[in-house]
């Protein structure tokens, strides 16, 4: 799922002049453009995720998916920089699944795993 505070998504669009898309991620829910009409787009916390997905399943594990890595819309910038990249990359993988750094990722990935009920059936 989507994460919902991404440094780099803020600064990106922030150098641009664009509060509202630097900060869209901050609100609980927004809204898009999707041809004549919009869509609602939310973005639920881990918290809320587990809540939701209990009692049938419990949250294994989680971690963040770009993290140090730029998100994919600054392709443009980031082709002229390959090493830069490389490095990061390697830095989005070290830090990906640690408490803090996990928060700040474009993409958060949650491993949840199904609980057996009392009959031992799932």
């Amino acid at each position: 799922m989507m994460g919902r505070f991404v440094p780099w998504e803020i600064a990106w669009f922030a150098a641009r002049g664009e509060p509202g898309k630097a900060l869209r991620r901050l609100r609980r829910n927004d809204f898009r453009s999707a041809g004549s009409g919009s869509v609602r787009i939310q973005r639920p916390s881990v918290k809320e995720m587990t809540r939701i997905m209990s009692p049938a399943f419990r949250l294994k594990s989680w971690g963040g998916i770009g993290v140090a890595v730029p998100p994919t819309y600054t392709e443009n910038w980031m082709r002229r920089f390959p090493r830069l990249v490389r490095g990061l990359a390697g830095i989005d993988r070290l830090i990906g699944d640690l408490p803090f750094f996990r928060r700040l990722a474009d993409c958060v990935l949650l491993e949840f795993e199904c609980v057996k009920s009392r009959k031992g059936q799932p």
